[in-house]
């Protein structure tokens, strides 16, 4: 889920859109995937577990690459705060595809959105958290983009 939002930033970041960013993903993957080195976990999330641990993404630029240091900082704070990060994003891009917001808003509407999250303290987070959470990011991205000229 980690892999896929940072891929999904980078896409966006690129300009390349929710199914048209395999290039922005496959380039992601290589440096993910170059970056692999001390992988303790299975799969994709151990993949960049150790690109995270060793700093794979910190050479990204954060000016060219917004909605990576978005989604980094989404992560860093946890509990529902990436669920929010990618809900923001979804409905920011299908805004976008539809005419609705300029390309160069998706990222502050997701940021936005992080903002005026309320992450919840406790540690164990139910399935109702999340979807309420879910469900709480999609209605406020529409408020956002509504507000937007």
């Amino acid at each position: 889920m980690a892999r896929q939002i940072v891929l999904q930033a980078v896409g966006n970041d690129l300009g390349l859109g929710e199914n048209a960013c395999r290039s922005g993903q496959m380039a992601a993957e290589q440096m993910l995937d170059q970056r692999e080195v001390g992988a303790t976990e299975d799969g994709a999330m151990g993949r960049l577990s150790a690109c995270l641990q060793h700093g794979a993404l910190d050479a990204l630029d954060d000016e060219a690459f917004p909605a990576v240091s978005l989604a980094r900082e989404a992560g860093g704070v946890g509990g529902t705060a990436p669920c929010v990060y990618n809900a923001a994003n979804e409905v920011a891009v299908d805004a976008f595809r539809g005419g609705n917001l300029p390309f160069v808003r998706i990222v502050d509407v997701v940021a936005e959105v992080l903002r005026s999250h309320d992450v919840p303290s406790e540690q164990d987070l139910s399935l109702d958290d999340v979807l309420g959470a879910d469900a709480w990011a999609r209605e406020e991205a529409l408020r956002v983009i509504a507000r937007t000229p």
